[in-house]
């Protein structure tokens, strides 16, 4: 015991006292001061690391389709000229990759999730969207966050199209 009657520190608690400043395993997010961009475990590149499966499938601008259909009021399937006729948003974000790879102040030109929705009107009882692409890849997403204000269907990176 120390003069003040408390235990000796050891590792562990000082560890565990610093977690707690930093705010890990506290809601499963690290709280990090915002200038620090760079996640723990990421690494910056100014490239684009093309990870695929060796396809990449090519789709010609008069066959791109964009289907929205399901728990909605108003069903869309817009083609490429229908999609980029809506009102464009541009938005500068940095992308933390699941492959360990960082980019910081991409610029993206597309349309606004919250314009998508409106166009929409999903029912009340929504809660999930479904992103199918042309490869099979499907993932999903709280509504609440494809409704995000800076969620953007983007086509356009610094001015050059996507695909």
């Amino acid at each position: 015991m120390t003069d003040d009657n408390e235990p000796p520190k050891s590792k562990l608690t000082l560890s565990k006292q610093r977690w707690a400043r930093e705010g890990k395993f506290l809601t499963g997010q690290v709280a990090r001061p915002q200038e620090q961009r760079l996640p723990p475990g990421q690494h910056l590149t100014r490239d684009w690391p093309v990870l695929d499966l060796g396809l990449s499938p090519q789709i010609a601008r008069e066959r791109w389709r964009l289907d929205v259909y399901g728990a909605v009021a108003n069903p869309l399937f817009w083609d490429f000229a229908q999609f980029t006729a809506q009102p464009q948003a541009d938005i500068t974000s940095d992308i933390h990759c699941v492959t360990t790879w960082s980019r910081y102040d991409n610029q993206w030109q597309g349309l606004a999730t919250s314009e998508l929705l409106e166009a929409c009107q999903p029912h009340p009882e929504a809660r999930f969207v479904v992103l199918h692409s042309h490869d099979g890849y499907t993932t999903n997403l709280a509504l609440e966050d494809f409704a995000a204000a800076d969620a953007l269907l983007a086509h356009s990176w610094s001015g050059a199209p996507l695909a």
